[in-house]
């Protein structure tokens, strides 16, 4: 729910900042409230159209760190901010439209390639769509299915490749041209030639203006980052490395 006078996302935002930002999980269990620390006294910014790494064991705090981006959750305590605006005093639907998270396995649709293209988009044309997909070198498979960008491809986008499927999700979030794109090891499952070949694609995303947030565990990706940051799953916390440092990390 938006508060009271919130605001649209703001175009000229500079930093993405972390101000001492914690999150706790509350779960319920046997009757019982369980208080599960996910993140403890976060603080770092994120500098727009940087390209970033965040490495680390599972559990570490990685998606915690992004479901404070997307306002999937509010920190505890401390705060999240574009500048000096708080992500609390962003409107939802217009935060949600510039930031845009493409999972570790693409969330495909049984509708045509087009309509998983512009899901959640109102009046995108047919060129907008094609744009994206050629961006995102998807357009030569698409061309060649039965029906290309009108070919239904079912469930999950059962008739597709796993590389297949992550450029559908990644001409998804070109079309939508967001401000700030967060990958969570989109790489998981592709061959080694498709994963350099996204990682390429992700770099067009950059060149383009986005600020790109990339979760990994593959020690073969850190050096495409600017920074890096390392999460501590004991601590739960966060803390910048060199590429050469944070590679050699357990977990990284």
């Amino acid at each position: 729910m938006d508060r009271p006078g919130a605001r649209p996302f703001p175009a000229d935002w500079r930093e993405l900042i972390f101000d001492d930002a914690s999150l706790q999980y509350r779960l319920r269990s046997r009757g019982k409230t369980i208080v599960r620390e996910a993140l403890r006294n976060v603080s770092l910014r994120i500098r727009r159209g940087e390209a970033i790494a965040l490495v680390g064991p599972n559990g570490a705090g990685k998606s915690s760190l992004v479901n404070l981006i997307c306002r999937l959750y509010d920190p505890t305590s401390g705060d999240v901010r574009l500048d000096s605006i708080s992500l609390r005093d962003i409107r939802l639907d217009s935060l949600r439209r510039h930031v845009c998270l493409i999972p570790q396995h693409a969330i495909l649709f049984n509708r045509s390639v087009a309509d998983n293209i512009a899901f959640g988009l109102e009046d995108v044309d047919r060129d907008a769509i094609v744009e994206a997909a050629k961006a995102t070198n998807a357009h030569d498979f698409i061309s060649q299915l039965p029906h290309g960008y009108d070919t239904v491809i079912g469930e999950q986008g059962r008739m597709l490749s796993g590389g297949e499927r992550q450029k559908i999700a990644l001409a998804r979030a070109f079309v939508r041209r967001p401000s700030i794109l967060i990958l969570d090891e989109p790489t998981t499952g592709l061959d080694h030639a498709s994963q350099i070949e996204f990682l390429d694609l992700v770099g067009r995303a950059g060149q383009a203006g986005a600020t790109v947030i990339y979760i990994t565990h593959k020690q073969s990706e850190l050096g495409r980052f600017e920074r890096i940051f390392v999460f501590d799953a004991a601590r739960h916390t966060i803390s910048e490395a060199p590429a050469a440092s944070a590679a050699e990390r357990p977990g990284a």
